[in-house]
């Protein structure tokens, strides 16, 4: 494998709505750094423990970041916007001194605006709304690069927690593959009712809202993508109870 190289392309997103549906967190408590900062050799993959919905469940501090991915254990980094502005020339988004420990992971940031990247083995995936990849090239592969890792540009506001989600997704996998590789507790609750009108507005084929409302519980981020790469739809938890979308295609106002 040759060194680590950083796409430059960034995705090209037609609009990003803000949709407020009836959904509330099932978060469960998640281990991970706190003030104490992992390194490498000593971060432990957390175990998540999900708790009924009858029963009260702990709600993480709202100075909160929570990183998950699917599969879980993936490495986390976190880097301040300051630090992340020359990113394409000097700094390393996987340096070590950004590194907070493994997916699923609860750590506690200031307020601002951040890169999140979850570095995963390399691999051709499909696009889950990331921001940025890096890819890795594979020598005597003709097709030349995999993804390594899935960069996020977030925001954490004050007093509001900030949810990240990587679907490590290959690109070879049908939904239902995927979906079955999912643990079946459900994270969020999302009825059809409330998640229907935006399925309708960008025409997703009814066949396809149950695979995406079950995806969109278990992990909070459902992804569809029509046999044209730029139609597709994404939806993602970016707090406990405010969802965003990225879309490609037609789309009914």
């Amino acid at each position: 494998m040759k060194a680590i190289q950083l796409s430059t392309v960034r995705r090209s997103i037609l609009a990003i709505s803000v949709l407020i549906l009836s959904s509330a967190c099932m978060c469960p408590t998640l281990t991970g750094s706190g003030n104490t900062k992992p390194t490498k050799e000593t971060a432990a993959t957390a175990k998540t423990a999900l708790t009924p919905t009858s029963i009260p469940t702990p709600t993480p501090a709202p100075d909160t970041l929570i990183v998950r991915s699917f599969p879980p254990g993936q490495e986390v980094y976190v880097v301040p916007e300051k630090a992340a502005q020359g990113i394409l020339g000097t700094t390393n988004l996987t340096a070590e001194e950004y590194f907070m420990g493994h997916t699923p992971l609860e750590i506690s940031i200031e307020p601002g605006t951040y890169c999140v990247t979850i570095k995963h083995e390399p691999a051709r995936l499909l696009d889950d709304g990331t921001d940025n990849i890096l890819f890795q090239m594979k020598e005597g592969d003709e097709n030349g690069w995999l993804q390594m890792a899935k960069i996020y540009d977030i925001t954490k506001d004050p007093d509001h927690q900030a949810i990240v989600t990587a679907l490590i997704w290959p690109e070879d996998q049908s939904p239902e593959e995927f979906i079955a590789t999912l643990p079946e507790e459900e994270l969020f609750e999302v009825t059809l009712e409330s998640f229907e009108p935006v399925l309708q507005r960008h025409h997703i084929p009814t066949e396809d809202w149950d695979s995406m409302l079950t995806m969109l519980r278990r992990t909070g981020k459902a992804v569809w993508q029509g046999e044209d790469p730029s139609d597709y739809l994404i939806i993602y938890f970016v707090e406990p109870d405010r969802m965003e979308a990225k879309w490609g295609g037609i789309a009914t106002p």
